[in-house]
């Protein structure tokens, strides 16, 4: 009975103490606080992107370019490819396939948003609830306008059509 009660605890031991160090280590980290006026900006720029340059058509479910207003916009031309991207990358949005997995990872890479969050992000987006999708990114710790988040979508996934 004791032996039992040993190996319990070691397999307890031994699978939770990665787990715990994993959290302290999470928790130690600082991240960026973001003024609410930076929350404010950021979704003013979300609203702008899927409304007046990615509008949704609720037909199909697909999101439409507007490529004059894209043209037109004042982001850089990196933004606008990361903006391109992330349209591609909602669009394919039809199922779980790999392509979603790869891009999520790259995204909790290059940028620091989780799958989770990611998800969280896209669905405040696809409800234009632009002040919660601006929130997620604030709570991450990002405090750049969302176009240049953008940009980092352009070393995930397929390259952006024109």
């Amino acid at each position: 009975m004791l032996k039992k009660i040993i190996s319990l605890v070691t397999i307890f031991t031994v699978t939770m103490l990665p787990i715990a160090v994993s959290a302290q280590t999470v928790s130690n980290e600082k991240k960026k606080e973001v003024s609410p006026e930076e929350v404010e900006a950021m979704a003013s720029e979300l609203e702008y992107i899927f409304t007046e340059i990615a509008v949704k058509d609720e037909s199909t479910g697909e999101y439409v370019l507007d490529k004059q207003e894209l043209n037109n916009s004042s982001f850089s031309e990196k933004e606008k490819d990361g903006i391109l991207n992330v349209l591609n990358y909602m669009n394919s949005q039809k199922g779980i396939t790999t392509f979603d997995n790869a891009f999520k990872r790259c995204w909790a890479d290059a940028v620091g948003i989780a799958g989770d969050v990611l998800d969280e992000f896209l669905g405040y987006v696809e409800n234009k609830d632009w002040i919660a999708a601006a929130g997620i990114l604030a709570l991450a710790g990002i405090s750049i306008n969302p176009a240049v988040i953008f940009v980092f979508s352009l070393t995930c996934g397929a390259t952006p059509v024109e």
